[in-house]
């Protein structure tokens, strides 16, 4: 019996040994110390770390930035019309307050400043260029019949005070302030000078080339006269007929445009660039647009100068040739010519349009 009671009090003794050991285990295997040496530190469960508020970056509130309101377009379209046919003459009086465009539908237009034909006349063949003399008295115009060409002098009521023919097409024309003289380019080759009677005064023979002259115009002192030459260069005319000088810009530079102001000479020229001189015939700068240039005008003042591309756009530089603006017209732009004053823009051009402008800024 005390025998059995002996072994009895053994396996007792065996088993709760054996149960502390294994509680001892699970605690030890459930919370295990970081550190041996120093006081006893536990990792918790990442589920019980409570989340904390993220620190902001900044105490001071962020800046607010506000978009200023664009400067007004250096250009801005008052009105534009539409005569059905291309348009490849513009002019405006030095006051801005009358407008004349030439059609190659034959028709001769007289706009006011607010886009309203005062009379439209046709006058029996394509039109290619026109002008109107500063104080708004006379206006001239050229046309052409192949193999023949034609010269009209009107007066500000749409009366035709005679006609020129020639046996060559006319292109550009330019007339004076008061109409005393009136300029104009042929196929021929020749710069022509005619009085307000129609009488021919001198023709002076450019170098050959296949179309003549482009473009001619009066410097505002009426002393000299620009020719644009298919012959790639640009002529300077005194009043009498004498060459001043010419200058070749660069390589196929067919000048199919020119103007005078401020005293610089602007060239358009078939090689995609314009030109700027001085009276003395120093080349200023070029500007290159997308394609040829078929005319280009300088504000009075010299403070802008706008080009006329057969890239389909109008651009405006200032006088060192950067760029202002580029205004999509959406066809050829064959002339430009400001007011007197430099406020407006007239813009002649394919797409059948007549175009007016107001400059800001």
């Amino acid at each position: 019996m005390r025998l059995d009671r002996f072994w009895v009090s053994l396996l007792l003794t065996l088993v709760v040994l054996q149960s502390v050991t294994i509680s001892a285990y699970r605690l030890t295997s459930e919370v295990s110390p970081i550190e041996e040496s120093g006081p006893l530190q536990y990792t918790v469960p990442p589920t019980l770390i409570p989340k904390e508020t993220p620190i902001p970056t900044t105490t001071t509130p962020p800046i607010m930035t506000t978009t200023p309101p664009p400067l007004a377009e250096p250009l801005q379209l008052l009105w534009n019309y539409d005569t059905g046919w291309d348009v490849y003459g513009v002019d405006i009086s030095s006051n801005g307050e009358l407008i004349v465009a030439g059609s190659r539908n034959y028709i001769l237009y007289l706009f006011n400043k607010d886009g309203e034909v005062i009379w439209e006349l046709d006058i029996g063949a394509p039109i290619d260029d026109v002008a109107i003399s500063s104080d708004g008295n006379y206006i001239v115009a050229t046309s052409y019949i192949v193999p023949k060409g034609k010269l009209y002098l009107f007066d500000v009521k749409g009366n035709q005070l005679w006609s020129k023919e020639i046996a060559s097409p006319m292109r550009g024309v330019d007339i004076t302030a008061t109409g005393e003289l009136i300029a104009v380019g042929a196929e021929n080759g020749y710069v022509y000078l005619f009085d307000i009677k129609g009488e021919e005064k001198w023709k002076f023979k450019t170098d050959k080339s296949a179309y003549g002259v482009w473009d001619v115009a009066f410097s505002p002192t009426e002393d000299y006269i620009v020719a644009g030459v298919d012959d790639m260069n640009i002529y300077v005319l005194d009043i009498n007929g004498n060459l001043l000088w010419k200058r070749t810009p660069g390589e196929k530079s067919y000048i199919y445009g020119v103007d005078v102001a401020g005293g610089y000479i602007g060239a358009a020229a078939q090689n995609l660039n314009v030109y700027l001189y001085d009276e003395k015939g120093n080349k200023l700068w070029s500007y290159k647009t997308e394609f040829s240039n078929y005319d280009v005008a300088i504000s009075p003042d010299s403070r802008f100068i706008a080009v006329g591309s057969w890239d389909t756009n109008l651009y405006l530089l200032d006088k060192e040739g950067n760029l202002i603006m580029k205004y999509e017209i959406g066809d050829y732009v064959n002339r430009v010519s400001f007011s007197g004053d430099g406020r407006y823009l007239v813009v002649a051009s394919e797409d059948d349009n007549v175009y007016f402008f107001e400059l800001g800024g």
